[in-house]
């Protein structure tokens, strides 16, 4: 159960996508005790389902659990289920749910993919994140670089002094604590 959606952020109105999104994070687990008789139905997994039921070689990542198509690489310990077309809207529960927070892409995806997988979902998934208008208007970009700022040369002595303190060092046998430093830029 979501608390009050309309307070998820500050100045954010609740539109009637998002009313959608938190009907169904309200189903979803609904979604995952149907999930078999979805991917009967989905065309990628009906695929995926012949060719492992088949033992074909090309989809040896993909194993049967349960009655439920899942991706498993060889020596994983976990297993991620197949997600028909229509169910990928989890991405949505994924990052804009409130119990999610906006998380960047990349942790977005390893959530997303510790519990499904489609083809493509790492692309998915960036592509989302980077183009959610609510991350682009709340979050500062993180690849600003801070670079050292140039100082223009002094023409004479004493035209620019920096003075700064160092410390709190080992104090000395006369109490001190500090250094005073003082640069000449000449």
């Amino acid at each position: 159960m979501v608390a009050d959606p309309s307070r998820m952020f500050e100045g954010h109105e609740v539109t009637d996508q998002e009313e959608g999104l938190f009907a169904a994070i309200q189903g979803l687990s609904l979604v995952y005790a149907s999930l078999e008789e979805h991917q009967r139905e989905a065309p990628l997994c009906k695929d995926l389902l012949e060719a492992s039921k088949m033992g074909d070689p090309t989809v040896t990542k993909f194993r049967l659990h349960n009655n439920i198509l899942c991706f498993q690489p060889r020596g994983a310990k976990t297993r991620s289920y197949v997600a028909p077309a229509y169910l990928r809207l989890i991405l949505k529960y994924f990052h804009d749910s409130p119990m999610s927070g906006h998380l960047g892409p990349f942790k977005t995806w390893k959530k997303v993919g510790h519990t499904c997988y489609w083809p493509k979902l790492r692309e998915d998934v960036f592509h989302y994140v980077r183009h959610c208008d609510l991350c682009q208007r709340a979050k500062p970009a993180q690849d600003n670089k801070v670079w050292l700022h140039t100082a223009t040369p002094a023409s004479y002595p004493l035209e620019r002094v920096f003075i700064d303190f160092m410390g709190p060092l080992i104090r000395t046998k006369k109490g001190n604590q500090v250094i005073l430093v003082v640069i000449v830029s000449f």
